[in-house]
């Protein structure tokens, strides 16, 4: 650079990089070789705001999938409550739809639904794009679909919306504009002749195309697309991979802190509906240790839960059973034959044996991780099984004690681990939420690897603070005696 600017004049210096920025511009768009440099900075163009106009919408879900083939329409849905700052939405496959349409009228929003005209895909002219009814129109007519558009007015619909779809870094992105309700009528004042807006109503829409109401102009809209491809492709390294769990449904039985705080670790590896089991009522002495907090105490576990599943992304589909997971299986089983794995986080090992004992044999035979932990977290488990191979769960549970606790069976004949409340009649085993989160962390990428490929049936010990288990006396098994605190031991079932 042999520009020397002169202090003097600094605005000199602003003039002519505007004037070179514009000239670059300008020129790229005459050179046919920048048509694709052009394409791919589409988005940037079309929501830029140009000269007094309003900002360009862009808080719109689209939920009409980036990839395969481009929609043959497009639906608008006005939402009379936003979902966050988003007030409206577009989709094409009712199916799509429904998931969405469940978490609405789960939370009481009112919408109103209606098409729009969809031209298809579009090479829309070079910006800029502060377009005008006139201008727009003249684009209708350029696709051969003005009549078709005349109709569309005609239909009343909600509003007068125009779709179309564009192909950029080979997604498939939709884009439109919606027309103002407005009309201009020519009126007199003081010998002047002034130009007037009239409300438009849908009955009257019709008169948008008036040669009068040229001038005019639209506001543009680029939606946001919300789908597991378009949340998948932002959220994994390797996208591929990620595909690999696209619809992957699981059944969550007990949603105490295990079950609970499994929860965000699942949804991360891209499972799309959650089947949820418990018969509780989140109480005030849960929180401590559970993944909700003070403003869910005395919902139930399970809608709780779908509450927060939704909240977070109403594209997951959640289905709930208040009771329980024993007496589901036999009035219900086909709610786990829709399910690919099974998560069973009950505590209740006498039901969970049973579980284990009858899951080969039944009709909702499907992949199981069984999860439990021990008094102080001194360890956790997780038992593995494919769905294929069979276990001998009586071996594992002699006398329905694990063998390969932590705690030494002569501890658990001698000391009293569990807890009550003073003046409650339920218990509780004492552990640390911390360690708690330490050992889903370290049995997470076990499951994840699983989801991947089934493998054998296998048994997954994590041992916790062995040292607060000698600071108390806790005698440590022969399984515990040779392990370091916070490592995770792997066996073969």
């Amino acid at each position: 650079n042999t520009n020397i600017p002169n202090p003097e004049e600094p605005e000199r210096l602003v003039e002519r990089c505007v004037l070179k920025a514009k000239e670059i511009i300008e020129q790229g768009l005459i050179r046919t070789g920048n048509a694709e440099k052009y394409e791919k900075e589409f988005i940037a163009y079309w929501e830029n705001a140009y000269g007094e106009e309003s900002r360009v919408e862009t808080q719109m879900l689209s939920l009409i999938k980036d990839e395969g083939d481009l929609p043959d329409h497009v639906d608008y849905i006005h939402l009379k409550s936003p979902i966050g700052k988003f007030n409206s939405i577009i989709y094409s496959d009712a199916q799509a739809f429904e998931t969405i349409k469940t978490y609405l009228g789960r939370n009481k929003i009112e919408y109103r639904e209606s098409p729009t005209f969809y031209l298809g895909q579009v090479d829309i002219s070079s910006p800029p794009f502060h377009l005008s009814n006139g201008e727009v129109i003249s684009i209708i007519k350029s696709l051969n679909k003005y009549e078709e558009f005349i109709k569309y007015l005609s239909s009343e619909p909600i509003l007068p919306i125009v779709t179309f779809a564009k192909i950029i870094n080979e997604r498939n992105l939709i884009f439109g504009w919606a027309h103002k309700q407005l009309e201009l009528k020519n009126k007199k004042r003081r010998r002047l002749r002034i130009k007037k807006e009239i409300k438009l109503s849908p009955k009257t829409y019709y008169k948008i195309v008036n040669p009068e109401n040229e001038t005019l102009f639209v506001d543009r809209f680029s939606p946001q697309t919300f789908s597991w491809s378009g949340l998948g492709r932002r959220t994994s390294a390797d996208f591929s991979v990620h595909e690999t769990h696209k619809g992957k449904k699981v059944l969550v039985a007990g949603l105490g802190s295990i079950g609970s705080n499994l929860i965000p670790y699942l949804e991360n590896i891209g499972v799309v509906e959650f089947r949820l089991v418990d018969s509780d009522i989140l109480s005030l002495d849960n929180i401590g240790r559970h993944l909700l907090g003070l403003s869910d105490v005395y919902k139930r576990k399970t809608h709780a839960i779908r509450d927060y599943l939704e909240s977070k992304n109403p594209l997951t589909s959640v289905i709930t059973r208040e009771e329980r997971v024993v007496s589901l299986v036999n009035s219900d089983p086909s709610f786990f034959t829709a399910c690919d794995y099974y998560f069973f986080c009950t505590g209740d090992i006498n039901s969970e044996m049973w579980l284990g004992n009858n899951i080969l044999k039944s009709s909702w035979k499907r992949p199981a991780f069984f999860i439990w932990v021990e008094p102080y977290l001194i360890g956790g488990h997780c038992v593995y099984f494919n769905g294929i191979d069979s276990i001998d769960w009586n071996a594992l549970f002699p006398n329905n004690k694990f063998v390969y606790n932590f705690i030494s069976e002569k501890a658990h004949e001698t000391t009293e681990f569990t807890k009550q409340e003073a003046g409650c009649q339920t218990t509780y085993i004492p552990y640390s939420s911390s360690i708690l989160l330490l050992f889903i962390a370290a049995i997470y990428p076990k499951i994840f690897n699983h989801f991947q490929s089934a493998g054998a049936n296998t048994c997954y010990s994590w041992a916790g603070d062995l040292s607060f288990a000698r600071e108390k006396n806790i005698a440590i098994s022969e399984c515990g005696l040779n392990v370091d605190s916070f490592n995770l031991v792997e066996r073969r079932i």
